[in-house]
């Protein structure tokens, strides 16, 4: 992105699904958000996360994007927010922009540039999110199969250590019980 369309700030923050928090994870120049989590409430926002967020006088008009709340998103140094959503329509996070180092507003190409991104961002992010509850399952799995395992030779082991006294105890046991004297050898 920098590269094509070069910009003070740029950052991706994920939504921490356990306890819905946005966190960055990858930035240049969000030094300040780059220890903490932001809550992330849903209901409280003003967009559907649909559109972009923009703060107006950053985009060329003719546009689609939503207004930002410009006291918001001047305190943190954002121009332009695109949400990142699952193939379902999850939200992930957002794909945050400052302003372009040229000074000059985001045009309808870079919109798009940008927001196809955020969808491949988006999409991508996903599916290293299932990648690794897949591995996490297989994991458990395995560990599972071992401790069953476990289980089977500790059953074998205790059921084999029983036995064989267990036998010597019958044998001496029937002997006594038929009256049979063993001979002082035996």
């Amino acid at each position: 992105t920098e590269e094509i369309i070069p910009v003070e700030r740029i950052a991706i923050f994920l939504l921490r699904q356990s306890n819905k928090r946005l966190f960055v994870l990858s930035h240049r120049r969000f030094e300040l958000l780059e220890r903490r989590s932001i809550r992330f409430e849903v209901e409280k926002l003003r967009t559907q996360l649909q559109l972009p967020v923009a703060v107006n006088a950053r985009v060329e008009p003719g546009i689609l994007y939503e207004s930002a709340d410009e006291r918001v998103f001047n305190r943190w140094g954002m121009s332009l927010v695109f949400p990142m959503k699952s193939a379902t329509g999850e939200f992930i996070g957002f794909f945050v922009l400052g302003e372009k180092k040229s000074g000059q507003r985001f045009s309808i190409e870079d919109v798009d540039l940008l927001g196809n991104a955020a969808t491949s961002a988006g999409l991508e992010f996903e599916r290293i999110a299932l990648q690794r509850k897949l591995l996490e399952e297989q994991a458990e799995n395995q560990r599972l199969e071992e401790m069953n395992q476990l289980k089977s030779d500790f059953v074998s082991n205790v059921s084999h250590e029983l036995r064989t006294p267990l036998t010597s105890i019958k044998m001496y046991a029937e002997m006594l019980g038929s009256n049979a004297r063993p001979s002082d050898k035996k």
